[in-house]
């Protein structure tokens, strides 16, 4: 059996075994769209269910490296209807880390839904070791009548071509 209706403009599709909706609106923390620099290294997830979907009876999250695309946890199926700041369970994550997360549910029903698909979150630099800077400092001091902030730069010879550059600044 398979139907479709139309509920507040979206096709809703309902199939015999399977709710075939997924997730969406996919958040870490305290509402982070797919941070760079996140400071948490176990942090919480967050989603929405589908329209037509009553209620949630279970879910499975699974978050992957996004270098290795190997799995660093899967929560595997959790009776719970919990959708809002479900903490992460596995080992912490590291400074600098990329992943990826997504989320299946059962529905009140007991069908389970697609994956959603694939957010995504960047750890920042979460320890005082992680930081290997020098610091900037003005060249002159401001003249406090004209310029009340100095502008700091540094400049610095780039050897290779550059593929993907992330700037850790903090003051």
């Amino acid at each position: 059996m398979f139907w479709k209706r139309i509920v507040w403009g979206c096709v809703l599709s309902v199939c015999s075994n399977v709710f075939c909706g997924s997730a969406h609106s996919l958040v870490v923390g305290e509402g982070f769209v797919e941070p760079v620099g996140f400071h948490d290294p176990t942090p919480a997830f967050s989603w929405k269910l589908p329209v037509g979907v009553e209620a949630q009876s279970a879910f499975r999250l699974e978050v992957r490296d996004v270098q290795s695309r190997k799995p660093v946890w899967d929560s595997g199926w959790v009776e719970s209807a919990q959708s809002v700041l479900v903490p992460y369970g596995g080992k912490p994550l590291a400074s600098r880390q990329q992943l990826a997360w997504r989320v299946q549910f059962r529905d009140e029903a007991g069908a389970d839904s697609e994956w959603s698909e694939p957010a995504y979150f960047e750890l920042g630099l979460l320890a005082a070791k992680d930081w290997r800077a020098k610091w900037i400092f003005p060249d002159v001091e401001p003249d406090q009548d004209r310029e009340p902030v100095s502008w700091l730069r540094r400049e610095f010879p780039v050897r290779r071509e550059v593929e993907r550059a992330r700037l850790h600044v903090t003051a």
